[in-house]
């Protein structure tokens, strides 16, 4: 699975256990306290999702040949899910001949010394 689909996923698994808890409070059928207990885990997950989204935004712009900086300063003023979901629906093509090496890049050629 690649970064994106991880992310996508961990942002709706989230979003969703928001809204369910929300539900359960808003109906009666769990106390305020105990949804408050279950509501910080889940809003710490919110929050990491952001620096890493910001991450990953200023990384994907350098290798499409955009300014990794601005782009990044841009998704995270941007009202920070919507100019992420911008990002990935506007983002212009990888330059030709781009190679995503991955971690295969910082492990050397093997059998060299």
């Amino acid at each position: 699975m690649s970064f994106r689909a991880s992310l996508a996923v961990l942002a709706g698994f989230f979003l969703l256990s928001a809204a369910f808890l929300a539900l359960l409070v808003l109906s009666g059928a769990l106390p305020m306290w105990m949804g408050l207990v279950f509501a910080v885990p889940i809003m710490l997950g919110v929050l990491s999702l952001y620096p890493i989204s910001i991450i990953w935004v200023y990384r994907d712009a350098n290798s499409r040949g955009k300014p990794g900086w601005a782009v990044a300063l841009l998704v995270a003023f941007a009202y920070w899910p919507f100019g992420l979901l911008a990002w990935v629906i506007f983002r212009p093509e990888k330059p030709q001949g781009y190679r995503n090496l991955g971690a295969a890049s910082f492990a050397g050629t093997p059998g060299q010394a």
